[in-house]
């Protein structure tokens, strides 16, 4: 999910949230 890089930096806030998730997707 390339736009995970993206909204990671727009939400900092959740960026550990996302942060594990875009992990994830690169395996």
């Amino acid at each position: 999910m390339k736009w995970s890089l993206f909204q990671w930096s727009v939400n900092h806030d959740e960026g550990a949230a996302i942060e594990v998730n875009t992990e994830a997707d690169r395996g």
